[in-house]
């Protein structure tokens, strides 16, 4: 089963697992950015910083970045 973690709620899950570690593609609900990755690479995706190969969400609402950020 797949562990829930409230970064997933701000994404579209495209398709299903593939490989190991919970990586699938997925779409940022706010800037329609896609990457396949993790919830480590969603993370960075919402944190604002450009980091790994991951670019930063500019359309993520205050209130939902900061919400996201205690989890962090």
């Amino acid at each position: 089963m797949e562990q829930v973690y409230p970064y997933w709620r701000y994404v579209k899950k495209i398709g299903d697992y593939s490989g190991g570690g919970g990586s699938r593609k997925w779409k940022c609900n706010f800037c329609g950015y896609e990457k396949k990755g993790n919830v480590t690479r969603v993370k960075d995706h919402f944190a604002r910083i450009p980091c790994r190969d991951i670019g930063p969400c500019k359309e993520v609402p205050n209130d939902v970045y900061e919400g996201l950020e205690a989890w962090r």
